[in-house]
């Protein structure tokens, strides 16, 4: 299942060079060659582009919704292609799990995710949700997608708790829990993508923010022409043949 794909091209198209305008910023907030790209903006390009109702200041399992799908946003380093992501968050919910063992730790808090993504499917009509990912690497983003599932509870196997994290699958994804922080992540299979986006980094960004600045005030300065006003009625409050008011029969 992709969503990205079945898009029209023109928004795809200018998906892109949002993201690229935004990817050649990067040396504002990093030197590195891999661009910056902060989640936020992300959200807002996403949902302007395609069209999307902008969920993300809901507490859902999603970020954004198009017609019945459901899209979880995320954007994170390519680093070795299977990175833990933060898939949920359960501060709130500490006290259902906190005591107890590992095993039922974890299925505490897959029930709680799964009524969570039923929650959101429920409440805002979704029939399929997916995660839509963009991975950075040097100087490119990656377009990542992949369905956003529930955990297979009756499935879970291979329950390691190891210091702060407990590791876990349910035979489809991997998932570590970080107790400390009371948040769910997920491994991303991130080796093939559905598009990758170039991106040329400016060396100097406040240079090509001076440029766009001098455009926008000269789009912003107003000819002056002179103009000549006719007035609409004599001394004597007489409307002339060639007045203002008649100056359709001057």
């Amino acid at each position: 299942m992709s969503f990205y794909v079945n898009q029209n091209p023109e928004s795809i198209s200018n998906y892109k060079k949002y993201l690229q305008l935004i990817g050649s910023l990067s040396q504002l907030f990093s030197e590195s060659i891999i661009p910056y790209l902060y989640y936020r903006v992300v959200e807002k390009i996403f949902c302007k582009t395609f069209f999307a109702d902008d969920l993300s200041r809901n507490d859902i399992s999603v970020d954004a919704k198009k017609s019945n799908i459901g899209i979880g946003l995320k954007t994170f380093l390519m680093n070795n292609s299977k990175t833990f992501q933060k898939v949920a968050e359960f501060n709130r919910d500490k006290p259902l799990y906190d005591l107890k063992s590992a095993k039922d730790k974890i299925i505490t808090i897959s029930e709680l995710r799964n009524e969570r993504i039923e929650f959101t499917e429920d409440a805002f009509l979704i029939e399929k949700s997916l995660y839509h990912c963009i991975v950075r690497s040097e100087n490119k983003f990656n377009i990542f997608e992949e369905p956003l599932q529930k955990i297979d509870i009756e499935n879970i196997r291979e329950i390691k708790d190891k210091n702060n994290s407990i590791y876990f699958n349910d035979g489809m994804n991997e998932y570590s829990f970080l107790k400390s922080k009371s948040t769910l992540t997920k491994r991303f299979i991130t080796t093939s993508f559905i598009d990758e986006i170039e991106i040329k980094i400016f060396n100097n960004p406040f240079e090509a923010l001076e440029l766009l600045g001098e455009k926008k005030l000269d789009i912003l300065k107003t000819e002056k022409y002179e103009t000549v006003y006719l007035p609409l009625y004599g001394g004597y409050k007489k409307v002339y043949k060639k007045s203002g008011l008649n100056q359709w029969n001057a």
